[in-house]
């Protein structure tokens, strides 16, 4: 035996079948409906009927029928055409075909005016008969179009202006440390710079600026190091000849360094002292060989001989 739940439910089939073929039906009536173009008065009364057939659905129904929005535009063109003002409704129908145009083609900045033009107009229909200009969301987007060809099109100048100020900077092979103020404002005007400037530059300028300024940071280390090395030796009153090593090191380092780069090694006066004093320490110490070589042997010296040797000693202590 069949159950009631069987029964129930092959007769919601038969219903949701008969519904299917309920709206087809509409959906095939709707398709014999002159298009949105080309409706005239002569068609009212068979838009009311279909529309009488539709009130008779839910709304969820009628949002099932697949050129419901179809009929939505074709009502509301026919209560266009039977507006009393013969002038606004063919300036509506004008408007409505402008646009139509407009859409069709890829705007340029020469279709400002144009567009410009067209807003004016729809500006120009009182508030309560915009309702009938159908395709004004397409007149918004053309002149949101319109606006964004204008912010890429001084994103442009921006850029351009941008790339001549710095291309020299931009275009060096091997940064200086004299570089520095230029690369720091290169790199403030850059982040101020509108996202669709930045976008017309390309990534590579910011790869760009920051090689420049990683080139800086390793120029200045290079400084530090040096001058680390140089604060490192020992004080004028503590050097020992023994020492002299270490300032020989820190003077190769110096030396290897660009000129404008020992230029910014603040300390290197200490190491001129040192060598200065080291330099000395060998004269003197030259001077005393000198003095000792000239002294007798010890087989050949003589009492007469005891003040030159004093004052050997007294120069060598």
């Amino acid at each position: 035996d069949i159950s009631q739940i069987e029964l129930d439910a092959a007769e919601q089939q038969l219903e949701a079948a008969y519904d299917s073929v309920k709206l087809d039906a509409l959906a095939s009536v709707i398709d014999t409906l002159p298009t949105v173009e080309s409706i005239t008065l002569n068609e009212k009364e068979r838009i009311e009927d279909v529309r009488k057939t539709l009130n008779r659905l839910t709304s969820d129904e009628q949002e099932q029928i697949t050129n419901y929005e179809t009929f939505l535009n074709l009502e509301q063109r026919l209560s266009l055409l039977q507006l009393d003002d013969v002038t606004l409704v063919n300036k509506i129908l004008d408007l409505i075909a402008e646009i139509d145009n407009l859409s069709s083609t890829e705007l340029t900045l020469d279709d400002k005016a144009y567009v410009q033009g067209l807003s004016e107009i729809y500006e120009g229909v009182e508030a309560q008969y915009r309702y009938y200009v159908t395709n004004s969301n397409l007149l918004t987007l053309a002149n949101e179009t319109i606006t964004q060809l204008e912010a890429i099109e001084i994103a442009k100048a921006e850029a351009n202006l941008f790339t001549e100020k710095y291309e020299s900077i931009l275009n060096k092979q091997e940064v200086e440390l004299t570089d520095e103020d230029n690369v720091q404002e290169l790199k403030r005007e850059y982040e101020v710079l509108s996202a669709l400037a930045k976008q017309e530059l390309g990534a590579s300028i910011q790869e760009q600026i920051d090689a420049l300024l990683a080139g800086l940071i390793q120029l200045k280390a290079t400084v530090e190091n040096v001058a680390l090395v140089i604060d490192a030796l020992p004080l004028q009153a503590d050097i020992k000849l023994s020492e002299e090593g270490e300032v020989l090191d820190a003077r190769t380092l110096y030396d290897a360094l660009p000129s404008e780069l020992q230029q910014q090694v603040l300390n290197i006066q200490k190491l001129i002292d040192l060598e200065e004093i080291l330099t000395n320490y060998k004269t003197e110490i030259e001077n005393i060989t000198q003095i000792i070589d000239r002294l007798p042997t010890l087989d050949k010296a003589k009492a007469e001989d005891e003040v030159v040797i004093r004052e050997a000693r007294a120069a060598y202590d």
